[in-house]
């Protein structure tokens, strides 16, 4: 991988990508070219000083990719989706 990427709490496949959340202090987002190894930064996950936790990569109405942070007091749980643009 062109990065290393600390921290990783989720990974899904989709679209020759691995799609990964972490819980890193913003959050981040990454998406990996799984013939290249180009590791590029998608931003932040939100919702900071929650922790980010899982990823999906599901082509809904809603978007592509869904993540999840979760509240440092534990609740409320927050669902990120996002359609990712070139």
């Amino acid at each position: 991988m062109s990065l290393f990427v600390d921290k990783a709490q989720g990974c899904d496949i989709f679209g020759g990508y691995a799609w990964i959340s972490t819980s890193n202090p913003t959050n981040e987002l990454y998406r990996v070219d799984l013939e290249t190894g180009q590791v590029d930064d998608l931003g932040s996950g939100g919702h900071v000083p929650g922790e980010g936790e899982g990823i999906d990569a599901t082509k809904l109405k809603s978007g592509i990719i869904h993540s999840m942070v979760i509240d440092p007091k534990i609740a409320p749980v927050y669902l990120g989706h996002y359609t990712i643009t070139e």
